[in-house]
């Protein structure tokens, strides 16, 4: 089953609980029962910022039309053109987002929702909100 987040949402592949330390010592079952607080993002939903960015641009668009369709009704009178150039200042580019898919993250365990799919119960997955990411981590070698 493919699972596609909607807007907002992650869709992470949570890491295996531990079976044991890195000293030698077993995790007890009762421990490993937490839920998970850690994962792979595997799938993304659209970025709420970009959303609002691209409602905004089909906004700024169909001013922009209404503006042209002035110009060319009374002329290119000066506020015209300075009212459509500022317009076209404000569709820009949308905001970058701080989480790829491929990213190791980190969220509270009391966040989101455990979903398995299919029997196999090794096949769980977690959907979150991507607000709700507290970090991405990265490997020493991308930090340095």
């Amino acid at each position: 089953m493919h699972v596609r987040p909607v807007t907002g949402h992650l869709h992470v592949k949570p890491d295996p609980h531990p079976t044991m330390t890195e000293g030698g010592i077993y995790i007890p079952d009762s421990v490993s029962d937490t839920p998970p607080m850690s994962g792979v993002v595997v799938a993304m939903g659209a970025s709420e910022p970009e959303a609002r960015h691209k409602a905004r641009q089909r906004g700024i668009l169909d001013c922009l039309e209404v503006v042209e369709s002035a110009m060319q009704t009374w002329g290119h009178t000066a506020t015209l053109k300075l009212v459509r150039d500022e317009m076209a200042g404000f569709l820009g580019t949308p905001p970058e987002r701080d989480v790829q898919i491929g990213d190791r993250v980190i969220f509270p365990f009391d966040r989101g929702y455990e979903v398995v799919l299919g029997e196999d119960t090794d096949q769980s997955t977690v959907i979150i909100r991507e607000a709700d990411v507290l970090a991405v981590c990265q490997p020493e070698a991308q930090v340095a």
